[in-house]
């Protein structure tokens, strides 16, 4: 535990600053990140339109007016995102630590924090050298009014600070910081450190991409969840299975039905229709439109988890491959399943980016009523480890069977897609391994699943493409040459007569 010493921040103070915060990075999102990058290289253009006399002085110092002044607005924007944002994250870092729960500590926290004072790092030196470039600008439109002769120097060294600070922006990995959001913090995230057996798939892989902060919003949103169960759904559940968890299968359930809108097959009320037959969503604890209260704001709505989601797609988008089949294997060939002694199915990221993460998912259900001991072998080239081998114990399904004939996607009976599909992988063996890209090309990923005996009973083969991070090297090299352009500017001097 640090031994500093922190002054006492009241929630409301510091929820009225991440509000701020909030706002100023919104505005540099939509629309100051775009100004970074453009408007240094507008005062560059105009620079050479002065220095080779292209315009008239009078229309040309107008329009270095304008331009100056949207980039000294732009410019102080961007410095107070930089020390609100640094004020907001360690506010809340102190305050969660003066009442008991000291963030900072948490699995994979240590990342986003060094992540986080890096770009704060990199923003705060754009903005200085913003202001460097307005005073200079500021300085070539009064010589320039002034008719002194020094007023062409001050341009060149402009135009040198301009390049130097468009490729200080470039360096700027994201200005999307923000600790209010579920997922504020989710570009300085990877779900690198998770749980490999994973009890829910859907959930756990949720939880998953949920950076630490959001994460313990997660917790308070399973509680009221809870709160929201209906008796007969809890007795059900039980009734079937007494050592089951209700809230769990109601997880999956809630997730499911999202992810079927977020794909576009139900319609939202619909979503709200299914949410309604296990929750009573008039209870104030949790509503899909409102979400949960959480620390005086709202968390968990269907907006929310459509961010989560788009941060699965981003990262893990194997697991959507393997929700939508075993949609697909319910709807078509729900016959075919139930009479199978097990239901196995693999999937991994088609593309992925060499020395990044190549996400592995597996589904494992066990149809027989008594439980089962699997092996899981799995072997690709070109990717590291290049073999593992992992045991597991696969439940019985007990008294839970895969109906026989095709589901519908959703009904007014618990006999739908929705909650035989929120069972099954409830009652699944799930594996999620992360898989390290080593080598360039097309490469071959096989998993084999062998029973108690050794003997193969599922195999699958699956390719994956390595491929280079072409859009980070692109933005490195541009940076590189900006930098270097605008540091040896001063030396155009000696090359063009003015």
């Amino acid at each position: 535990m640090s031994s500093t010493h922190h002054k006492n921040t009241s929630e409301a103070a510091l929820q009225r600053m991440e509000n701020h915060q909030a706002r100023l990075t919104a505005y540099n999102r939509r629309v100051g990140r775009f100004l970074l990058y453009l408007l240094p290289l507008v005062l560059v253009a105009l620079t050479v339109i002065s220095v080779l006399h292209i315009t008239e002085s009078l229309l040309l110092l107008s329009a270095f007016v304008v331009v100056l002044v949207i980039f000294a607005v732009n410019t102080l924007i961007l410095g107070q995102l930089a020390a609100k944002t640094k004020a907001a994250f360690t506010g809340r870092l102190e305050l969660e630590r003066q009442k008991g729960r000291p963030l900072d500590s948490l699995q994979g926290f240590t990342s986003i924090k060094s992540n986080v004072n890096r770009t704060i790092t990199t923003i705060r030196s754009v903005f200085i050298l913003g202001v460097l470039v307005f005073l200079l600008y500021a300085a070539y439109v009064y010589l320039a009014l002034t008719g002194s002769d020094q007023s062409s120097w001050v341009a060149v060294l402009g135009l040198g600070l301009s390049l130097i600070c468009f490729g200080a922006a470039l360096l700027v990995k994201t200005v999307k910081i923000d600790v209010t959001s579920i997922a504020g913090l989710s570009d300085f995230y990877r779900p690198s450190s998770h749980e490999v057996l994973l009890d829910n798939i859907f959930s756990d892989v949720f939880r998953g991409h949920l950076d630490p902060i959001a994460r313990l919003k997660w917790d308070e949103f399973t509680e009221a969840i809870r709160r929201c169960l209906r008796k007969e759904f809890v007795d059900a559940v039980l009734r079937d299975e007494s050592e089951e968890s209700p809230v769990a299968l109601a997880l999956e359930k809630i997730l499911y039905l999202h992810y079927m809108e977020y794909s576009g097959v139900l319609t939202h009320q619909q979503v709200i229709d299914e949410l309604t037959e296990f929750l009573s969503l008039d209870t104030g604890q949790y509503h899909p439109d409102v979400g949960t209260d959480v620390g005086g704001r709202k968390y968990f709505t269907t907006d929310d988890v459509f961010k989560v989601f788009q941060l699965i797609e981003s990262n893990s988008p194997a697991l959507f491959d393997l929700i939508d089949r075993l949609q697909l294997e319910l709807v078509d060939n729900a016959a075919v399943m139930a009479e199978d002694p097990v239901y196995v199915d693999a999937a991994a990221e088609e593309v992925c980016r060499k020395d990044g993460e190549c996400n592995l998912f597996l589904i494992l259900f066990n149809n027989a009523p008594e439980p089962r001991d699997y092996t899981v072998r799995i072997t690709v080239a070109g990717l590291e480890p290049k073999e593992l081998r992992v045991r597991v114990s696969a439940e019985g399904r007990g008294q839970f069977k895969i109906p026989s004939e095709s589901v519908p996607l959703v009904s007014d009976s618990k006999v739908d897609v929705a909650h035989i599909l929120a069972t099954l992988l409830k009652n699944s063996v799930s594996l999620w391994l992360t898989l390290e890209p080593r080598e360039i090309g097309t490469q071959t990923l096989q998993v084999f699943v062998e029973d108690s005996s050794g003997r193969v009973i599922e195999g699958k083969t699956m390719p994956v493409t390595i491929i280079r991070n072409i859009e980070y090297l692109l933005r490195r090299v541009a940076s590189a040459f900006s930098i270097v352009g605008g540091s040896t500017a001063p030396l155009l001097r000696q090359f063009i007569g003015f």
